[in-house]
């Protein structure tokens, strides 16, 4: 039971260490276009069920998700072994994600995003704290645009102090190529800037713009190597995403999608290295009249 359970933790999470740009800008848009997708094809509910390598149905793994307020609000609730856990993303009347509360195991997470007159994503604020409101802890980062709308800066702030700063640069295409590192350092009255080459993360596209590689240097084999691959069909639908879980030895997982005419996801499973089925699981629908 705890290997099924463990099986379908890592088929549903994905750890993205500290890709801003993929984890602030990309993945709240691809939120925003299962929202609109969902909207579109008048989506009430999804129901997510899973099941093990056998193909026997797993009491382990369960997911719902209801869209609710008129195509505002997505309330998703999962169970997965011992663990219960229920988020809500909240959208403006534009269908931008402005919110995401997530509360499980005792901790709740808060999630408040703000845009410009553009749409342009300018802040992601973040708040954890326990139910005893013993702890917590804010995150915010804060994002820089140039003039063509593409990320130039980003700060991250912790706990209103501790700050860093992030710059982007652009590849020929003009799509974001990397993201660096800064930090602030003054001695004097001059201010010096270290730049964090090692934990530069680089960006790369097919010829459709469409990302497929998220890279950055790995310190044990000493190379340039992808933390995430994405694979897509005609229709510009994630169809393949390979995951690194260790450089040396080498592992990674592979998740493959399988989606209806309407665009909404249907399937997902979960393979090893080796292409061993770990899980798979089945989404169904209902729909609006």
């Amino acid at each position: 039971m705890k290997k099924i359970s463990l099986a379908f933790t890592l088929l549903i999470t994905i750890s993205l260490h500290s890709q801003y740009y993929y984890n602030d800008i990309i993945g709240t848009q691809e939120i925003c276009s299962k929202m609109k997708i969902f909207v579109a094809a008048k989506v009430r509910s999804v129901t997510a069920t899973g099941y093990d390598p056998r193909g026997a149905k797993t009491t382990d793994f369960n997911e719902w998700q209801d869209v609710q307020a008129n195509g505002t609000v997505l309330k998703i609730t999962s169970r997965n072994g011992q663990n219960a856990g229920r988020v809500y993303h909240t959208f403006d009347t534009r269908a931008r994600l402005i919110m995401t509360r997530d509360s499980s195991a005792g901790i709740q997470n808060i999630t408040q995003y703000s845009y410009d007159t553009r749409d342009r994503l300018l802040s992601v604020k973040m708040t954890v704290q326990d139910e005893g409101k013993e702890f917590n802890e804010t995150e915010e980062h804060l994002w820089q645009y140039r003039t063509d709308d593409k990320p130039e800066k980003m700060w991250r702030i912790v706990n209103a102090t501790d700050s860093t700063e992030y710059r982007f640069t652009l590849n020929e295409q003009g799509n974001i190529a990397d993201e660096t590192l800064f930090r602030r350092y003054k001695d004097k009255d001059t201010v010096y800037y270290y730049i964090y080459e090692n934990q530069r993360v680089y960006y790369y596209y097919d010829d459709q713009n469409r990302l497929t590689d998220l890279v950055r240097y790995d310190k044990k084999t000493k190379q340039l190597l992808p933390d995430v691959i994405f694979e897509y069909d005609e229709n510009n639908h994630i169809i393949q995403r390979i995951t690194t879980l260790t450089t040396w030895p080498p592992d990674y997982l592979e998740w493959r999608y399988l989606y209806n005419e309407k665009g909404l996801k249907t399937k997902e499973a979960l393979y090893s290295k080796n292409k061993d089925l770990k899980g798979r699981i089945e989404y169904s629908y209902t729909f609006a009249d």
